[in-house]
């Protein structure tokens, strides 16, 4: 909290601890393979 400079807790539980949708991951390993070249 304090390296990342929020005031609250609250904030970086907010930021860092949503869980992407199944889509959004699955969208983001095509991704992934698109910029490794596996794809």
């Amino acid at each position: 909290m304090r390296g990342l400079r929020h005031s609250q807790i609250s904030m970086t539980m907010d930021v860092y601890t949503q869980i992407p949708s199944p889509e959004t991951r699955k969208a983001l390993g095509r991704l992934n393979s698109q910029l490794d070249g596996d794809g």
